[in-house]
């Protein structure tokens, strides 16, 4: 609030706290407009662009309006957009998941298909550690019986191998545009929320730098004893969220939780994807703001 003060006007701030905060912003902002700019690149096709513009060309077709991806379609278009996303295979009856489940070796995770379950642990949406065909049919009926028409199928994975988990996501506004983020993942992701934001393109350093700021950063240097995992598998999955953000606008939601961190590197063994059309606004133009021109 500014109050006359004669021929100046003086802020009233209510507590140090507020003006505290104030600046912190004001140097925030300074310090972001300092940013060197990237440099101007010429983009280079995803790992398997043909995959990926048939998946989005086929739920764009099935509904103009887009929505979330069956969980064997988002794991199919993320490793095609070079994300390392743990081998996924959809099935429609327990005789088809357990075809799969022969086919990936056991022991395998089945878990709940559909999309628009967000989180399947707290609806009875996974059953792990399965170990022969029997228990796979046994899951399926059982977790069918349990969500009904919810469970909109299932997918078969191989059991992944522990580590410590972490979440990447991608949220894109249809103003501001695109911004992702990361944090620990599994259930401590809402519990804990520590977690950090960038605004894609991202400079050099910014994806280490947005993993060193989580609170939890030392779990990846093994805290206490604990196995020490790859922590740039993990800046690596942060950067190429980002690539990703700029090369495929139609995806406007992605969570990569948990991915499991070892010193084997970053494995994602649960994803969620939403596509929509692209919209009038920042649009594949609004990264250029942060780039140089060419000479």
């Amino acid at each position: 609030m500014l109050a006359s003060r004669g021929a100046a006007e003086v802020a009233e701030i209510p507590s140090p706290e507020r003006a505290a905060a104030a600046l912190g912003h004001v140097c925030g902002y300074a310090q972001w407009r300092r940013r060197p700019l990237l440099p101007a690149e010429d983009p280079e096709e995803l790992s398997d662009q043909p995959v990926i513009s048939q998946i989005i060309g086929a739920k764009l077709g099935a509904s103009s309006a887009g929505g979330w991806l069956e969980l064997d379609e988002a794991a199919r278009l993320l490793a095609a957009c070079g994300l390392p996303v743990l081998p996924t295979s959809g099935a429609t009856t327990a005789a088809e998941a357990a075809v799969a489940a022969e086919a990936v070796g056991f022991p395998v995770v089945l878990k709940a298909r559909s999309g628009d379950v967000v989180h399947k642990s707290d609806v009875g949406g996974v059953a792990l550690g399965l170990e022969d065909s029997e228990a796979v049919r046994v899951a399926y009926e059982t977790m069918q019986s349990r969500l009904g028409a919810q469970m909109g199928g299932a997918v078969i994975q191989p059991m992944a191998p522990p580590g410590v988990e972490a979440i990447v996501g991608l949220a894109a506004d249809p103003e501001f545009g695109p911004v992702v983020m990361v944090g620990l993942g599994g259930v401590m992701t809402d519990l804990l929320q520590d977690r950090a934001f960038a605004v894609p393109p991202l400079e050099p350093g910014a994806a280490d730098a947005l993993v060193a700021s989580l609170r939890a950063a030392p779990l990846l240097d093994g805290y206490r004893g604990a196995p020490k995992v790859d922590r740039q598998a993990l800046v690596a999955v942060i950067e190429q969220v980002a690539r990703v953000a700029e090369e495929v606008p139609e995806l406007v939601e992605l969570d990569l939780n948990p991915i499991l961190l070892s010193s084997a590197g970053a494995l994602a063994v649960d994803c969620k994807a939403r596509l929509a059309p692209r919209q009038p606004g920042p649009g594949p133009l609004f990264p250029a703001l942060r780039r140089r021109p060419r000479a």
